[in-house]
């Protein structure tokens, strides 16, 4: 995905150009929600190892 400086980004994310591979887990909520593995907790500290994600957010980082 692609994070943009003041655009939407992760839970625990900085406010920063971002490149990066995350896996989608499953949906909640009939697709409103996205499960999302991110593996930056050893990058950044408070990035949850799952969180979830609003499907039309993480579409918008995905492009």
């Amino acid at each position: 995905m692609w994070e943009v400086v003041n655009g939407p980004h992760l839970p625990g994310h900085p406010n920063r150009e971002i490149f990066h591979w995350v896996n989608i887990r499953g949906y909640k909520e009939s697709g409103a929600y996205s499960q999302v593995q991110d593996p930056a907790t050893s990058v950044w500290s408070g990035v949850p190892a799952q969180s979830p994600v609003n499907s039309n957010t993480l579409v918008t980082m995905m492009g």
